[in-house]
């Protein structure tokens, strides 16, 4: 029943997928829905496939390679595009019970994805200029969200963020944080749900190595944002 329902809203966007994917993310979302703590405020099947599957797909065409996420949560973006696509990803979070949670899902749907604990200022210091994509939803202002997972994309690569309907002032306020981190706009594709939200996707290209200063110490981004 929930591969059937998944695959009609999908196909109501444009968005067609194999069965085996229709399968994994039906599981998944199943999952989602009935996980022991609180990793979305959704409680039925075909709001969750609108407001996460089709909202992460449809801005989308094509990506393949590495991919990092940035407070991933519940794994929304990082699950549905290794579901789809053909990438690898480390989802990563710095709550335990949600990464936990993630490998137990993702082992039993055989996903190519590693949930790891850790914030992402401390991960992105670290792991610099090592995968071709960078996502984020619902996890911060552009400004800050640039400077903590920016160190992590590759020169050349595409940040992805999933952005509301106030993309624009958020993009004001980031400018400075935009050339400071080396960072330009590639595409901004604004999109609506059939559940009526606007929604845009911010691609964001790297032009140059991140300055060694950034992410500045965890807490400082959000206290003092570029």
């Amino acid at each position: 029943m929930g591969v059937s329902i998944l695959k009609e809203i999908l196909s109501e966007y444009g968005i067609n997928i194999s069965n085996e994917a229709a399968e994994k993310l039906s599981f998944y979302i199943e999952k989602l829905l009935k996980a022991p703590f609180n990793l979305t405020s959704i409680s039925d099947f075909r709001t969750a496939v609108h407001k996460h599957v089709a909202d992460v797909l449809l801005p989308v065409r094509n990506i393949e390679g590495k991919l990092l996420d940035i407070g991933t949560g519940s794994g929304v973006v990082g699950v549905v595009l290794c579901a789809i696509f053909p990438i690898e990803a480390v989802l990563l979070d710095s709550s335990s019970k949600k990464i936990a949670w993630l490998r137990r899902i993702t082992e039993s749907i055989e996903l190519p994805v590693v949930p790891i604990k850790r914030r992402a200022e401390h991960y992105t210091k670290v792991n610099r200029e090592c995968f071709d994509f960078v996502s984020a939803r619902a996890v911060a202002p552009l400004n800050i969200l640039c400077e903590i997972s920016s160190a992590s994309c590759k020169v050349g690569g595409t940040l992805l963020f999933y952005k509301g309907s106030k993309w624009k002032e958020e993009l004001k306020e980031a400018e400075n944080a935009l050339k400071t981190l080396h960072l330009e706009i590639l595409d901004v594709v604004e999109y609506h749900l059939i559940t009526n939200e606007k929604r845009a996707l911010l691609k964001l290209r790297k032009t140059a190595p991140t300055p060694d200063c950034y992410p500045r110490r965890c807490g400082i981004p959000r206290k003092r944002p570029l």
